[in-house]
C-alpha cells in the first residue's frame, strides 16, 4: 500500500492530478504502515513527503501563487 501510494503521490504532477486527495492518500499509508512497524519505509516516505512539499511550495512562489498544506 505505501509504494503504490508512494507512487502516486511522484506521479500526481506529472500527470497533473497533484491534489490534496493524493497527499491524504500518502499520509494515510504512512500511518499504517507506521502502525505496522515499518519504520524504513516510513522514514522513506516521510522524507519523500517533505521533499514534494518544499519542492511544490517552492513552485508556487515562483509563479507566484501560494499553497499551504493542509
Amino acid at each position: 500500500m505505501l509504494n503504490f501510494q508512494s507512487e502516486a503521490y511522484l506521479d500526481a504532477p506529472q500527470a497533473g492530478e497533484a491534489t490534496v486527495q493524493v497527499m491524504d492518500n500518502l499520509s494515510g499509508a504512512i500511518k499504517a504502515a507506521n502502525g505496522s512497524g515499518s519504520n524504513d519505509s516510513v522514514q522513506i516516505a516521510e522524507r519523500v513527503v517533505n521533499l514534494v512539499e518544499s519542492r511544490t511550495v517552492a513552485l508556487a512562489q515562483a509563479n507566484e501563487t501560494t499553497w499551504e498544506p493542509e
